[in-house]
């Protein structure tokens, strides 16, 4: 089947990310094979990642001196798959090379820079957090223990009126500078506010998390850590990192690099490994060669590929109900705001990719809006509650986009205001219920 939309060019403009600068330079050690002669190589230099411009900057919107330092969002475009030479090579992962498919290889090069490993830690069952304690130059605040923006970890509870309110989400849960302009921190600010010094909100936002890593996250770490409710918001990494990265639904963005890496070290027939060092550049390169081959198995492009990736989303969503039902606690579920669904979006919003791009995202969301109401024909227990949120900027109250799906302070504080004005009655019960006698 033939992609239904290709774009062979180079993206007319990329946004960056990132407001630090990578300087660790890195090699990959040579090991020795136990029981096997060692072959000798000449030396090479180090690579020095910092040298390849890994690191660059975010252009603030006008008027606005903040930057978000968590992101995710290139400027993306629709590539078609790599064309074989021969049925075989799908297997080995060799490309014909050809001029459109050495300038996608050097923008996927560009796109290496949003895997920063401080942000995206490999950590169990979840794919990945932040590094634990590491704390970006421009926010006041760092990865707390458990690799989330937090002031302090969640901790054994330390009055028996507390009320916990976990905020889950990808990097759009991360912007700011300090912890009162996180979402999460925003949320419990406004409880504060109105008198409920008891409620504690904390961040669970991971940077390039999609739904499936989110459920995960709350299935294997966070149940334990006695929720009172759960806030998760999502969709938009779900919708559009499937274009740039790894193409197949519901996969963590950079699933095809771990592949591509622990497939070249621990293969026990492949003596390449054993014998070579692998540098920098060809370490890419076989990532790169390994998404290609990917792109074909899933028909990357297509209409069957698209409704794939809103069947995952339904999917994961729906993993949400069954642990609602198990726990009985309560949880929010809000599909994110993204640019597309921006009514009327300003001049500087309408050109943050390309138009081909902005109609599928367009399409996604639909789809994922009718998941929503999908899963709601379906029932859901009565502690879950799912948000069409979408819309919110411009139609319930100001922000502006900078990218595709990250939103400026008056943006952050229409979402707050909302995601606080849907916790509120579940919020007064859980007071109520821990003042009674005898509670």
């Amino acid at each position: 089947m033939q992609p239904r939309h290709t774009d062979d060019r180079l993206d007319r403009h990329d946004l960056t990310v990132f407001g630090h600068q990578v300087r660790a330079g890195l090699r990959l050690a040579q090991p020795r094979r136990p029981g096997r002669e060692h072959r000798s190589r000449r030396p090479r230099r180090d690579r020095d990642v910092g040298s390849a411009d890994l690191a660059s900057r975010w252009i603030d919107p006008p008027g606005s001196q903040e930057r978000d330092f968590s992101s995710d969002t290139p400027r993306v475009t629709i590539d078609e798959p790599a064309r074989m030479s021969h049925p075989h090579d799908k297997e080995i992962g060799l490309m014909v090379s050809t001029p459109a498919l050495e300038a996608r290889r050097d923008k996927f090069k560009h796109h290496v820079k949003h895997f920063d490993a401080r942000l995206r830690r490999p950590a169990p069952y979840v794919q990945f957090t932040g590094e634990p304690r590491y704390k970006l130059e421009q926010h006041c605040i760092p990865y707390d223990a458990m690799g989330f923006l937090n002031p302090t970890a969640v901790a054994p509870r330390a009055s028996r009126d507390e009320v916990r309110i976990f905020v889950v989400g990808d990097s759009t849960m991360n912007v700011g500078i300090q912890w009162l302009d996180l979402i999460a921190g925003r949320v419990e600010d406004i409880f504060h506010h109105a008198g409920s010094r008891h409620v504690r909100a904390y961040n669970f936002g991971v940077t390039s998390s999609c739904t499936e890593q989110m459920t995960s996250l709350i299935f294997a770490r966070l149940l334990d850590l006695d929720p009172d409710a759960l806030v998760v918001v999502s969709g938009a990494t779900d919708a559009f990192q499937p274009l740039t990265y790894d193409p197949r639904p519901g996969h963590p963005y950079n699933s095809f690099v771990h592949e591509s890496l622990y497939g070249y070290f621990f293969d026990e027939s492949n003596e390449e490994a054993w014998q070579d060092g692998l540098t920098y550049d060809r370490m890419i390169d076989r990532a790169f060669d390994h998404q290609n081959a990917l792109k074909a198995e899933v028909g990357f492009g297509t209409e069957p590929w698209e409704r794939a990736i809103a069947d995952h989303y339904k999917s994961s969503v729906r993993k949400l109900a069954r642990i609602a039902r198990a726990s009985g606690i309560p949880i929010l579920y809000f599909l994110e705001p993204i640019v597309v669904r921006k009514d009327p979006p300003l001049a500087s919003e309408m050109n943050l990719a390309a138009p081909e791009t902005l109609a599928l995202l367009s399409r996604q969301y639909q789809r994922f809006e009718e998941a929503l109401k999908e899963l709601r024909r379906e029932g859901l227990p009565d502690n879950l509650e799912l948000h069409d949120a979408s819309r919110l900027l411009g139609r319930t109250g100001p922000g502006t986009f900078y990218d595709i799906v990250h939103y400026d302070f008056d943006g952050r504080a229409t979402v707050s205001k909302f995601i606080a004005g849907c916790l509120r009655d579940h919020i007064a019960r859980l007071m109520a219920e821990r003042a009674s006698p005898g509670a």
